[in-house]
């Protein structure tokens, strides 16, 4: 007996077929993958030109919107100077911080400049619409005043750490 294996041609050839239909179909696939992974960098790339575009915007918004307008002589309320800072202080929480720092007193309830700070340009007073004087303090000196008092007490570090408009006046409170 001759141990020769015989083979199905028949079988074969259908298996040979059915394999190379596999590999179309998986070349086939391979290209779907292909043409699908180029929509999805063409639709990110579109998306991403798109998020620019829009934070720009947003960043011009914010920029229009934190822009507080310079006064011709550098002179603001205590409301306009108090926006000075990021986050921003109320003109009462400046007021409190104003007095801590040495720049002003209190008087019948309101935060009142100093005569030498008047006399030194850092405040001014001025009349109100209804004829009440009011102080008004000029922005880069009060603000250079306060950081040289926050620096020479190691402060400023802590000071420009708050980041939220409780937390700046939990810092004022406490100084």
């Amino acid at each position: 007996m001759n141990n020769v294996v015989q083979f199905d041609n028949e079988k074969i050839s259908k298996i040979a077929n059915a394999l190379k239909r596999s590999n179309e179909a998986i070349s086939d696939s391979n290209q779907g993958v292909a043409f699908i992974l180029d929509l999805i960098a063409e639709f990110q790339n579109e998306t991403n030109a798109k998020i620019d575009k829009m934070s720009e915007s947003i960043i011009a918004i914010q920029e229009k919107k934190n822009h507080v307008e310079q006064p011709r002589d550098g002179y603001v309320t205590q409301a306009g100077l108090g926006a000075q800072y990021t986050p921003s202080i109320g003109s009462q929480y400046i007021g409190i911080l104003l007095r801590k720092v040495g720049l002003a007193k209190q008087f019948e309830g309101k935060t009142c400049a100093f005569r030498q700070h008047i006399e030194s340009g850092l405040a001014k007073t001025i009349l109100a619409h209804n004829n009440y004087p009011h102080d008004v303090w000029h922005i880069e000196k009060t603000i250079n005043y306060i950081d040289k008092w926050l620096i020479k007490n190691n402060l400023l570090n802590a000071f420009t750490a708050v980041k939220t408009e409780s937390g700046i006046k939990d810092f004022i409170n406490n100084l």
